[in-house]
């Protein structure tokens, strides 16, 4: 049986997905109430991670690298809320941990007068609140829970914080969520010799194909109305003005006298 301890370990992180139109959920009407911030946030994303410790020695060493791939649907609005609901599917390497699923929630506080709050991540009964540092860039800090130390390398009695920062960009038609965390740790060795560093333990992405609006054809008085975003471009329309345009223009110059087609 798989021990859990390592979940504490990985941060959900599918953060404020702004780049992406929202797609309806099998023709069900949205939810008036949900940001579309929210909303935003539904899709599928696959990511790969490598999470690292310390060895006997306190050096860094790689602990474990996995896959996954992260479902967030059903939007909605609870209390101070807004979030979609996760469901995470992992896949370690080496095949020593099998597989797992983890359920969890992310999304928005609601501000008590209108508007979004701080964004947040829960999962495995903790709540994380990230900060906003730039358009495209977050950020939390958090302290390594007793069971997390262990699997990190270090002692029961270690005093280890983390800071994980989390920059959206887009990377080749793909919304792509890159995710560093730093971590800073102060530990007695087994000399009792006072021992501190700092390091990478934690390093992935997540990433989201951009949704694509495809064209689809609308009836119109030509038979060429193209329906785009919502908007129609007349391109049958245009077409044709620039055809006509054409042959009056041809129509318009007179052959010179005594020229095929011209009046001696």
């Amino acid at each position: 049986m798989c021990s859990n301890q390592w979940l504490l370990a990985f941060p959900l992180l599918i953060a404020p997905a702004w780049t992406i139109s929202h797609s309806a959920r099998g023709g069900q009407k949205p939810d008036v109430n949900v940001p579309n911030e929210v909303r935003a946030l539904e899709g599928t994303y696959t990511g790969s991670w490598t999470m690292y410790g310390i060895d006997q020695k306190g050096d860094v060493v790689k602990r474990m690298a996995w896959t996954d791939t992260m479902k967030a649907v059903g939007s909605e609005v609870k209390g101070d809320r807004a979030f979609v609901s996760t469901t995470d599917e992992m896949k370690f390497e080496g095949g020593q941990i099998p597989p797992y699923k983890m359920q969890g929630r992310e999304g928005y506080f609601l501000k008590k007068d209108v508007g979004l709050g701080d964004y947040f991540i829960e999962s495995m009964g903790q709540t994380n609140r990230m900060l906003k540092l730039g358009e495209t860039v977050w950020s939390y800090t958090t302290p390594a829970s007793a069971q997390e130390l262990a699997m990190l390398g270090f002692p029961s009695d270690a005093t280890v914080q983390h800071v994980l920062v989390k920059v959206v960009t887009n990377e080749q038609g793909a919304e792509t969520h890159r995710i560093t965390r730093l971590t800073t740790a102060k530990w007695k060795d087994k000399e009792g010799k006072e021992r501190a560093l700092q390091f990478v333990s934690l390093q992935g992405f997540h990433t989201r194909q951009l949704a694509i609006e495809r064209p689809t054809l609308s009836a119109g008085t030509d038979g060429h109305h193209l329906a785009i975003d919502g908007r129609f471009n007349r391109v049958g329309h245009v077409l044709r003005r620039l055809r006509a345009t054409r042959s009056e223009r041809s129509q318009s110059i007179t052959p010179p006298s005594g020229t095929p087609g011209g009046r001696s």
